[in-house]
């Protein structure tokens, strides 16, 4: 490839070894004052010039629209069910799309070590694009709820595949750059979301929601299928390069599926989800279908890990979708804790911050997804900073300080955000408080992204990178279902006390219902709104102070930088 390709030899990172970080003479060394471990020389290949810059492109465009699908199809939710007749199937248009989305990310990495990344990651592609095209076209509810599941199995393959390839993509040196693209591309897809929401609903048709996908995604299929690499992470020059990414399929490959591990993690990942779902759609936990969910996931769980431990010890040509030495590093089991309730913070935020503008202050949704940047734009600036403090090298930053100053800007945040004035004025303040928790939310992603490679082994890449994605998915559905389900109690308690019951229960499922209410009951509403909203923020305040307890588990004597 010539001037397409790098040749690095000083750049090689612990991720790139065979074996972990911090070997005992590496150890030695740190003790000795050098807290930056030394790794041996190579001359690793990585791809550069032009080939570079349409990967690069090519990969931020595909993760923007999985991410961007999530956000955007929230606020089309009443115009879709009013046209298709479903309005009591309304939540499954987004649940049907979040739990294969989230079940899959470790899958989807762990085949991509099996089949190879340009493979798998056109694949998903395809499967996107394909069925985005599919829901945009949708003529009753269940073909819309089927093809939603269908995307978020091509959206989940595509996230999972971009995180690791943005690793593998350059030199340790690189990895601040790659990490703040990364997030920012995932905050600003989930931030945009709502403003191009509204803008479609009231200049044009919802099916546009979907429809924008197949083009953008297909001229990401054109850009890889042409500058990426079939052989990556392994580049090879042109005069050694023969195979196509085809290559990895043979028995042999297949044999080393986790079939039975795959199963069990997407069964328990998809039973756990469902019940959060529901406990975030209708504030309860106690309903049947809530409680068999959650007891169906337990034993699936406990299954999966104890599978995964005999895939792991044995001498086996299966190689586990969850290797059990993540179970046995401390470092790892705080940096997995770490993301989950970092993800609490960032979800509800996300996702409740734009409810309260709506409901208590009457923004549109396209006045509250304006009003959100400051939140969607201070996470991305966060993560950039901790990539640049946290980046290779002796002066840099330990990671685990990054992570204890986000730690405690976040909680600060939340707090301030817990004490809003519960009054229909917007409080422009809040502004600031957003931004607040948007920087701390931030600097504690961009340090755990950074960390991820350094702390893993390179066999373990792709799912160490999966794994910390889908914890933070699921420390979001976790943290939405415990907030939701304690507002829902909250407001409906008093809710009851100024409107009928049957009011009520519409009320709960769309807040458009308060412009049918006389001037006077709609200032009590949301007044009663405000002061739930508030109360979600104080549940939140908890979520984010145990991250300090997570961040315990990862200190060392000598942080790794």
């Amino acid at each position: 490839m010539g001037k397409e390709l790098e040749t690095d030899p000083s750049s090689t990172s612990a991720s790139f070894n065979e074996k972990p970080l911090v070997t005992d003479a590496q150890t030695q060394d740190v003790e000795e004052g050098d807290s930056t471990p030394q790794v041996e020389e190579d001359t690793k290949v990585y791809l550069s010039g032009w080939r570079l810059y349409v990967v690069t492109i090519a990969l931020c465009l595909s993760m923007f629209l999985p991410n961007f699908e999530v956000s955007i199809v929230s606020t089309s939710l009443l115009t879709i069910t009013n046209e298709l007749k479903g309005f009591s199937q309304s939540s499954w248009i987004v649940d049907a799309y979040l739990i294969t989305y989230t079940g899959l990310l470790i899958s989807w990495a762990k085949l991509s070590d099996i089949f190879g990344r340009k493979f798998s990651l056109l694949a998903s592609l395809v499967i996107f694009m394909a069925f985005s095209g599919a829901c945009g076209g949708a003529q009753t509810m269940t073909q819309l709820i089927i093809f939603r599941a269908f995307q978020g199995i091509g959206g989940s393959g595509i996230y999972a595949l971009g995180m690791v390839i943005f690793f593998e993509l350059g030199p340790a040196r690189k990895y601040t750059l790659y990490a703040g693209l990364v997030t920012m591309t995932f905050t600003l897809a989930l931030a945009l979301g709502p403003i191009f929401g509204g803008l479609i609903n009231l200049n044009g048709s919802w099916r546009w929601v979907f429809l924008l996908n197949p083009p953008a995604a297909f001229v990401a299929i054109i850009a890889l299928a042409f500058a990426f690499p079939s052989t990556f992470p392994d580049i090879k020059p042109p005069s050694t390069a023969r195979t196509t990414m085809f290559h990895s399929f043979s028995l042999k490959s297949i044999r080393k599926v986790d079939f039975l591990g795959t199963a069990l993690l997407l069964g328990a990942s998809i039973f756990l989800i469902t019940a959060l779902q529901q406990v975030e759609n209708y504030g309860t936990w106690s309903s049947a279908l809530t409680i068999a969910l959650l007891v169906l996931s337990g034993p699936l769980l406990l299954a999966f890990l104890a599978w995964e431990r005999r895939v792991t010890s044995e001498d086996s040509v299966t190689e586990p979708v969850f290797p059990w030495r993540f179970v046995k590093s401390r470092q790892w089991m705080g940096m997995i804790m770490n993301t989950f309730f970092c993800g609490t913070v960032f979800t509800v935020c996300i996702i409740q911050i734009p409810l309260r503008l709506q409901a208590v202050n009457g923004f549109s949704t396209l006045g509250a997804g304006v009003r959100l940047l400051p939140y969607g734009l201070l996470v991305p600036f966060g993560s950039f900073t901790a990539a640049a403090l946290t980046g290779p090298g002796k002066k840099s930053v330990p990671a685990v300080y990054i992570i204890l100053a986000g730690t405690t800007i976040q909680t600060v945040a939340v707090s301030l955000l817990s004490v809003l004035p519960t009054t229909t004025a917007f409080a422009k303040r809040s502004l600031a408080f957003e931004a607040l928790a948007g920087l701390g939310t931030g600097l504690c992603i961009g340090s755990l992204v950074m960390l991820t490679p350094l702390v893993c082994e390179k066999r373990d890449l792709a799912v160490a990178t999966a794994a910390i994605n889908q914890f933070r998915f699921l420390g979001g559905s976790v943290g939405l279902a415990i907030v939701s389900s304690a507002m829902y109690s909250w407001t409906r308690t008093r809710f009851l006390g100024i409107l009928a019951p049957d009011k009520v229960e519409i009320l709960e499922q769309t807040t458009q219902f308060i412009s049918e209410f006389s001037p006077e009951v709609q200032e009590k509403i949301r007044v009663i709104f405000a002061g739930g909203f508030n109360l979600q923020m104080k549940i939140l305040i908890g979520l984010a102070a145990l991250q300090f307890v997570a961040t315990g588990l990862m200190w060392n004597k000598r942080p790794i930088r």
